[in-house]
């Protein structure tokens, strides 16, 4: 593992938001985490580099909560856009590693 991210649920929420208005891509939490992380991570490199995200949820599952406005406010979320979406992700840094392997011992 060379790097590990938190990715809070209004970023991931966020990001899936995002991606189904830009992208026409209706995924699930879970991706749009795991997006957010990799959109961070690919930051620390200069040249080009090939990524793959192994996207474990499809969207149609979360019509009633991650795609739903009046369930995201019942939840105190926000839905981040455009430049606070990407400062959100630029912000995000990765766990010391030595934290993310102890916590599965």
């Amino acid at each position: 593992m060379d790097a590990a991210y938190s990715v809070d649920d209004r970023l991931a929420f966020s990001t899936c938001h995002a991606l189904a208005k830009r992208e026409g891509m209706l995924l699930g939490a879970s991706t749009g985490a795991i997006t957010a992380a990799a959109l961070a991570d690919a930051r620390r490199f200069k040249a080009p580099q090939t990524m793959l995200l192994l996207n474990p949820d499809r969207g149609d599952r979360y019509l009633e909560t991650v795609y739903n406005a009046d369930w995201i406010g019942e939840q105190g979320l926000t839905i981040l856009e455009n430049a606070d979406l990407v400062s959100a992700i630029q912000n995000l840094v990765p766990v010391p590693l030595n934290v993310v392997c102890r916590s599965h011992v």
